[in-house]
């Protein structure tokens, strides 16, 4: 496998003494980034571009005018177009020379910028210079990508108007020519007692999933992106801990870069920041076959330099007083970006559980009541500095590293158990158990390099992670009718990774193609010691490597229908090492293709997309281990050294209409991973095992209504979910079916431009989820945003479980066990958020990650 690896390292470092042989044509064509530069300085740069063309203009005529905008592989021809755009210039080519001239050619100008409600520029707003005696327009120009306009005139008084679709138009008398900024309002229209305003659709069809838009709605009011996530379609967010819809936890990315820490990166990116989000449930073969969910958000474009400051306090409190401190500093001065975050936080949590143990043995039924009292409390520190640096407009290299130190970890309950044999009670036990965890650094390195090589687009990404941590766990049981026990396990864990990942583009055809390639090698090392002899002490090495190829091509049928096809092969080799010896039957090596194709028609407000996939699921390492758990003296859980892959098979339907939509999808697990109940060892022991199941199917369908009515802008969902398992053939004698039925009721109620309060009503009826029956489920959250100080500051104010109506509840079902919990943990929290920010802005890092899924099932 090294020598696969090696080979394929060797095929990279081929493929850039290939590409500029292999595509002369990039000279041609030309890539560039400008933000507020004069024009004559722009065509300047644009003259020094190209050698074949000669670029000619008069100075003083163009001083006047500013360039922003952004471009990729435009002719010079092309790229004199954009750069120009509505200003009263003229371009005229003649055989190798172009000629720009201003056509309007006066001493004062009409200049301004045209910003929205919240401050962002408003491209293309018409601007109209008019006689102020009678309105007869004397003139016209558009604004650019920044807002700004420059439009010459020469009458001594003018009446500037400048208007733009959905907002109200403004009219400013000058003389001077000077309008400074200009805020536009949005345009509302009463229709009996509703106020409707005029938007673009907040949701677009893309390629595997459904786009959100966030900048200029209330999204973008939510503080960070962490709680615009969990405002989205089909998401949910709780502890910290990202869902999707039956698709589980996704990947997500920022700017194409892997988000590794969510507290850390999607707390410390502001809502106002985020342009849109794409929720993708049908992944590409980009992906790594066992990602079955991707979140990409897109921050909107921020070009001023220097320094930028962030910094947030959070207190919580539900019992405890808990906290969050978070600084994050970033420095910018032409292509060279650098940045250093900090975070430091303290929390606990508490929860009562009540526990039932019914147990049946040919000789005796069991019964245990449970009473525990739990407890967690844990203190860390994250830090994370980094560069990124544009070599060219389109050449950026970067490189981050990230460490993370577990201060303090301890975890615990104490318990009171009562056994009852065959009906009569038998025996009390006295419990108490703590956890104590001990981890080194957590260390985390990735570096980029992107670029735009003529047509060819290229992105290279190294990942480098290791870790070392463990667990002392001590159970002690006193009782006077059955024997006492102390339990005492202890287990530690070593941790390496190192990923490449190479992705290509490049135009085939009227479509575009995708292909690369990513490489990873994984190695875990776990000890594990029990003094009880039931329990037995283990040392296992994992060594794993993985190889992919994948491409994926889009192809335009129409204006409004696309079809997408792809194709992902990896190859999968794990040696399994037990006590320094080698475990022939448990060291695997895997070739598989995972394909995926979808078809997508798009127009005006309707979206339709058909799409199928394949997708595996590995089983996690935890689950890869001999460690037997020892949880009481009648519950045990064990991994399985014989787990093989699941494989998923998604047909899904989306259908978008404005702010509509609605999602169906089905999915036939092959080689279902489950968790399985029964005795251990045929003793009077509920033994949790995970294990393979021949298969598992499920039906989910769900829709979305996001309507606004002025100051009342809600968000309803409704879905459906039911699995289809043949729980009887693992001897579980109950009905694992039940469908759930489910409504989230996000009501959004704007208190003036920006604040605005929350109330989401969530219910759930009760369903069957693998083996578990999860019981029925209310609750309230409540939310409130309004910014301070001019917008440096914000304050956010969260309530959650408002009447402490969120219990966990369910019974689970195995071969001969049955176990119900009720957990009442301290989810009603209340959470305050203040916030400042000094000039801050998006990063520009480019990477997009490396070992992503290796590193989850670390």
């Amino acid at each position: 496998m090294r020598r696969s690896i090696f080979l394929l390292l060797l095929s990279m470092v081929a493929t850039f003494a290939f590409v500029p042989c292999a595509f002369p044509q990039a000279k041609g064509h030309i890539s560039r980034t400008y933000y507020d530069q004069p024009l004559a300085e722009v065509l300047e740069d644009l003259s020094a571009a190209t050698d074949r063309y000669d670029i000619s203009f008069v100075y003083n005529d163009l001083e006047h005018f500013t360039v922003t905008t952004a471009f990729e592989r435009l002719t010079i021809g092309d790229a004199l177009k954009r750069v120009v755009g509505f200003y009263p210039v003229r371009i005229v080519r003649d055989a190798d020379k172009f000629f720009v001239e201003c056509v309007h050619k006066t001493e004062r100008h009409l200049t301004g910028t045209v910003v929205d409600e919240q401050g962002q520029p408003m491209p293309f707003a018409n601007i109209a210079v008019m006689n102020p005696a009678d309105s007869t327009v004397l003139s016209g120009g558009v604004s650019n990508e920044a807002g700004q306009f420059v439009v010459p005139f020469e009458h001594p008084e003018v009446l500037a108007r400048i208007s733009y679709i959905g907002y109200k138009t403004a009219y400013q008398r000058t003389a001077d020519g000077d309008l400074g900024i200009i805020r536009l309002q949005p345009e509302a229209y009463t229709l009996g007692n509703v106020v409707v305003k005029g938007t673009v659709p907040q949701y677009k069809m893309t390629s595997g999933g459904m786009d959100v838009k966030v900048e200029g709605t209330l999204l973008a009011n939510m503080g960070m992106a962490l709680s615009v996530i969990g405002e989205l379609p089909l998401v949910s967010v709780r502890d910290e801990k990202i869902e999707v819809l039956s698709k589980g936890e996704p990947e997500v990315y920022i700017n194409g870069k892997k988000v590794r820490d969510v507290r850390t990166e999607l707390c410390s990116l502001k809502s106002t920041d985020i342009k849109s989000i794409e929720v993708i449930t049908n992944p590409g073969s980009q992906y790594d076959a066992a990602v079955e969910a991707v979140i990409r958000i897109k921050t909107i474009r921020r070009l001023n330099e220097g320094l930028s400051f962030r910094s947030a306090s959070t207190v919580l409190y539900n019992s405890k007083w808990m906290g969050q401190q978070e600084a994050q500093f970033t420095y910018r001065q032409g292509g060279l970006e650098t940045f250093a975050n900090l975070t430091y936080g303290s929390f606990c949590k508490k929860a009562k559980n009540e526990l039932t143990y019914d147990i049946t043995t040919p000789q005796k039924q069991v019964e245990v009541q449970q009473n525990a009292d739990m407890f967690r409390r844990n203190r860390e520190i994250n830090c994370k500095t980094g560069f990124s640096y544009d070599i060219s407009s389109n050449q950026s290299i970067g490189l981050s590293y990230q460490i993370n130190k577990l201060l303090k970890h301890k975890a615990g309950h104490d318990d009171r158990q009562t056994i009852s044999e065959n009906g009569i009670r038998t025996a009390d036990i006295a419990g108490h158990e703590t956890q104590y965890r001990h981890s080194a650094p957590t260390h985390t390195l990735d570096a980029y390099y992107a670029a735009t090589l003529g047509r060819l687009t290229l992105n290279i990404d190294g990942a480098a992670f290791w870790d070392k941590d463990g667990m002392e766990q001590d159970v002690t049981e006193q009782s006077t009718d059955v024997e006492s026990r102390n339990v005492i396990t202890e287990s530690s864990n070593r941790k390496r990774l190192l990923a490449g990942k190479l992705v290509m583009g490049y135009p085939i055809g009227n479509g575009q193609m995708e292909f690369g390639t990513e490489v990873s090698h994984t190695k875990l090392h776990s000890l594990y010691y029990s003094n009880f002899e039931q329990i037995p002490s283990t040392d296992n090495e994992v060594r794993e490597s993985h190889l992919a190829l994948f491409a994926e091509y889009s192809l335009p049928l129409s204006k409004s229908l696309r079809l997408g096809m792809g194709l992902r092969y990896e190859h999968v080799a794990n040696d399994y090492e037990s006590f320094d010896q080698h475990i022939d039957e448990c060291s695997r090596t895997y070739d598989q293709v995972f394909p995926n194709v979808s078809i997508a028609w798009q127009k005006q407000k309707w979206g339709v997309q058909l799409s199928y996939n394949q997708r595996v699921k590995r089983p996690a390492y935890r689950a890869l281990t001999r460690h037997l758990q020892y949880n009481s003296r009648y519950l045990y859980e064990g991994g399985n050294l014989q787990l093989q892959p699941q494989f998923n098979h998604n047909i899904a339907l989306n259908v978008v209409y404005a702010w509509l939509n609605f999602r169906a999808e089905y999915t036939y697990q092959d080689n279902c991973i489950m968790q399985l109940a029964g005795l251990y060892n045929d003793q009077p022991i509920n033994y949790m095992r995970w294990e393979n199941v021949s298969h598992k199917q499920y039906l989910s369908a769900s829709v979305v209504a996001a309507p606004k009515f002025g100051w009342y802008q809600p968000q309803y969902t409704l879905s459906f979910w039911q699995q289809r398992f043949d729980a009887a053939a693992y001897g579980i004698n109950h009905d694992m079916q039940k469908p759930r039925l489910m409504a989230y009721l996000q009501n959004r109620f704007m208190l003036g431009k920006k604040a605005f309060v929350c109330l989401n009503l969530f219910g759930s009826t009760i369903y069957s989820e693998t083996i578990a029956e999860v019981k029925a489920q209310a609750f309230a959250d409540l939310k409130f945003y309004t910014p301070l100080g001019a917008g440096l500051w914000s304050l956010n104010i969260d309530i959650t479980d408002l009447f402490y109506s969120r219990p966990e509840r369910w019974s689970s079902y195995g071969n001969s066990v049955q176990l119900h919990k009720d957990e009442w943990a301290n989810s009603r929290m209340v959470i305050a958020t203040l916030t400042y920010n000094f000039n801050q802005k998006r990063s520009k890092y480019r990477g997009t990650g490396a070992g992503s899924d290796e590193k989850s099932r670390l």
